[in-house]
């Protein structure tokens, strides 16, 4: 999947710009955010660590959906499906 994002990047075969960019900014970026946890979570449990790892998932998760309730709340949308 990265390389298709990284070939659309380069390549232009009719796909607008603001599509291009999206996709490739927001697989990569998507990919390098959970590789990150993945390691600093595989990391801790290598350590022996696994309370701070239940901690450090837990946590993340529950404060990455807090964040996104609280950023449609600000916004004025509802926390239900969209609609078309």
């Amino acid at each position: 999947m990265a390389w298709f994002s990284a070939h659309l990047s380069i390549r232009d075969e009719g796909i607008r710009e603001e599509i291009r960019v999206a996709v490739t900014i927001g697989l990569l970026g998507g990919f390098t955010t959970f590789s990150a946890f993945s390691k600093e979570s595989l990391l801790l449990l290598q350590q022996g660590r696994m309370g701070t790892c239940a901690l450090y998932v837990a946590l993340s998760v529950i404060l990455s959906i807090l964040a996104v309730w609280g950023g449609s709340k600000l916004v004025g949308l509802s926390a239900s499906p969209i609609t078309p």
